[in-house]
């Protein structure tokens, strides 16, 4: 959620629901806590004053900051044995799946396949795709 709301400062609660697919009422009670916690605020809306828009405080932006950090750490650490295009691959394997199951798409703005950078590999394993491996076909395609 808080990546999604640092991609999109200044939306409001109810387009914070729809990107998430979650119901706006349990979006009411997120933002409550992250706006107790420091982390996000609520603004009025300077078009309707019966709005409000959402932002990241900067203690929220110094957590996501912090997360995302710790989440490149672990990806490391997991996805070590794959070279980028092998976790190319296995993004978009995982978001058919997602998408198979009718999750919302687009709720981590920074998951993309093909990004092709090599910072999960291990220095021995910074090798080029292989022509034989750079697309497997799987048996529904």
């Amino acid at each position: 959620m808080l990546s999604h709301l640092a991609a999109s400062e200044g939306q409001s609660q109810q387009a914070l629901s729809n990107a998430l697919g979650i119901h706006r009422s349990a979006v009411v009670a997120l933002v409550d806590d992250l706006e107790q916690r420091g982390i996000a605020e609520r603004r009025r809306d300077p078009v309707d004053r019966r709005a409000y828009t959402l932002y990241l405080t900067p203690a929220g932006r110094d957590l996501l900051a912090d997360l995302e950090r710790t989440a490149n750490e672990r990806d490391v650490e997991l996805l070590s044995a794959l070279n980028a295009s092998e976790r190319s691959q296995l993004i978009s394997l995982l978001q058919r799946v997602a998408e198979s199951q009718g999750l919302t798409a687009g709720v981590h703005p920074n998951l993309e396949p093909g990004a092709g950078d090599d910072r999960t590999a291990p220095e021995g394993r910074r090798d080029p795709p292989r022509a034989d491996s750079a697309k497997v076909p799987l048996k529904d395609q």
